[in-house]
């Protein structure tokens, strides 16, 4: 793994644990955390991500081992785990609160970039949040989406989209690495995601303009936009303005990638959005907030 990545992590506070050669102590570490045993490819991970397992039970979340698989129950919700990353997104979601939006009114949201479906569950649980329309272009990782979807309730408020949104409409061939699905966009494995291991899948890309505009008719409640989506995030912004979609949007959480905040910040700005940017320095990842 480059060091951009461990930058990252440490920026939020984290590291990545190395797995002990002693395969017999790693186990024991991880139980003293979980209560419980795990097999050898789930160790591997969680040992990665030990400090992210710590970190959220020490927020009240609890694990259990169903069908062999780590389960972690935090805020009611519960997700089977796959791999290290998704133990940081749900630190990033339900520690952080990276996507916290708390309002008065209803409203539905657009998540953009669904990957695992934590966003979307986390959404779930909001009673002011009456409906979510979830993309996710690549099958396999919807595949772990439908799981966590099939042990929370909630879930019933999620319509799941097996296509990817931008402009202009196509279909793609990109590289795919399981390890890092949530690091995978329309230009495949992030380019600072140093992985061997790729598998290609071919996606649609649909209109993102007809598909808000579709799903949004005679709707009375909030627009919100949480954009993830490695890299395509910029041609979305566009098309928006282009179609006159953004004056309908009252709210959007964009993680931006590589190509830095200043296209997507002047764009909102010039739709009379108010804008918070973090992490604006950085040459790889980092958040803007827009509201109205």
């Amino acid at each position: 793994m480059k060091n951009i990545i461990k930058k990252l992590l440490n920026g939020l506070g984290f590291q990545i644990s190395r797995l002990p050669q002693n395969n017999s102590l790693a186990q024991d570490e991880l139980f003293e955390v979980l209560g419980f045993s795990v097999d050898e490819k789930q160790r591997d991970f969680l040992m990665r991500g030990k400090n992210f397992l710590m970190n959220l039970k020490a927020n009240n979340a609890t694990f259990k081992s169903i069908n062999n698989k780590l389960v972690i129950q935090i805020d009611g919700l519960k997700f089977s785990i796959n791999s290290w990353e998704e133990l940081l997104i749900l630190n990033e979601v339900f520690i952080e609160g990276i996507y916290n939006y708390k309002s008065e009114d209803e409203f539905i949201l657009f998540d953009i970039g669904m990957n695992v479906g934590i966003t979307s569950l986390y959404f779930s649980n909001n009673k002011k949040c009456s409906s979510i329309f979830a993309f996710e272009p690549f099958s396999k990782t919807r595949e772990f989406a439908k799981e966590n979807f099939s042990l929370n309730h909630t879930s019933s408020k999620i319509n799941v989209y097996d296509f990817g949104l931008g402009y202009p409409e196509r279909t793609i061939k990109v590289n795919y690495n399981e390890e890092f699905k949530g690091s995978v966009g329309i230009n495949g494995v992030a380019e600072y995601i140093n992985v061997e291991d790729k598998d290609v899948f071919e996606l649609e890309i649909r209109d993102v303009a007809e598909s808000i505009l579709k799903n949004s008719i005679n709707n009375n409640k909030s627009i919100i936009l949480k954009i993830d989506c490695e890299g395509a995030e910029y041609e979305i912004i566009n098309r928006l303005k282009e179609q006159n979609v953004l004056s309908k949007i009252s709210c959007l959480m964009i993680e931006w990638h590589v190509k830095g905040p200043n296209q997507i910040v002047d764009t909102l700005q010039s739709e009379d959005f108010k804008i918070f940017s973090f992490n604006e320095n950085s040459k790889t990842i980092g958040m803007i907030y827009a509201l109205k």
